[in-house]
């Protein structure tokens, strides 16, 4: 009985430092996570205004609780779909969720447009950040 109580026991302990090994493991990254995540605002901008297109117009970016709308102006109909379509791999890897755009015509020509734009992007937080940061 007293034998098999010191096995528990040391069954206990090994969890416990299994335990403690992995959250050394997890605080060892925490830095870094830390400065991904304060980078992450610059990199989603830099990456917004590299990929625009030049028919493509930002006028705003509104910040809300976990998405960012992005707001424009295009003079083709397909202008925001390819550059939604361009940056949604980019994005991805720092946890962003790129949905469609809306489009509104703003009927200022004959054959349509300006088109007025909204493209919603969805922070995925924590749990979306990859572990390839790519700069």
């Amino acid at each position: 009985s007293l034998r098999d109580g010191l096995k528990s026991r040391q069954d206990q302990l090994d969890g416990i430092q299994q335990n403690m090994a992995k959250l050394e493991q997890h605080f060892a990254h925490f830095p870094e996570l830390m400065e991904r995540l304060r980078r992450r605002p610059v990199r989603l901008l830099e990456k917004l205004a590299r990929q625009r297109p030049e028919e493509l117009v930002l006028t705003a970016i509104e910040r809300g609780e976990s998405r960012w709308i992005v707001r424009g102006v295009s003079l083709r109909f397909d202008a925001p779909n390819f550059y939604a379509t361009a940056l949604e791999p980019l994005l991805e890897a720092d946890g962003w969720q790129v949905a469609p755009p809306t489009k509104t015509d703003l009927e200022m020509f004959a054959q349509g447009g300006p088109w007025r734009f909204d493209l919603v992007l969805t922070d995925s937080g924590l749990e979306g950040l990859r572990d390839d940061d790519d700069g």
